[in-house]
């Protein structure tokens, strides 16, 4: 193997994780708050998600958005909730005052 092949990672980092999903740590921390974070296993003081776990999270994710929907009337969970009003702050942040 030379220094320029590339071997698939196996397991991501959290960090990884959510930016290869396109979402942020603290919607992470918010979905495992809620029970709705993939598998993960630490590697000395690093915490790990397979993927396999990653494959698992998105069928899982893909089931409830198909059983669940997102009927009329009926608020977001929390995690979404959390994560909206922070994506809300952070443009309201970057906006010029007039």
């Amino acid at each position: 193997m030379t220094s320029t092949d590339t071997v698939p990672a196996a397991a991501l980092t959290v960090e990884q994780f959510c930016k290869a999903h396109g979402f942020g740590r603290n919607r992470f921390f918010a979905l495992q708050r809620d029970g709705l974070a993939p598998r993960t296993f630490k590697v000395g003081v690093r915490v790990m998600i397979s993927q396999e776990a990653a494959a698992d999270w998105r069928r899982m994710m893909e089931q409830r958005t198909a059983e669940q929907g997102a009927p009329a009337g009926k608020p977001a969970p929390p995690a979404v909730q959390e994560a909206t009003r922070g994506r809300i702050a952070a443009l309201k942040a970057r906006q010029p005052q007039h």
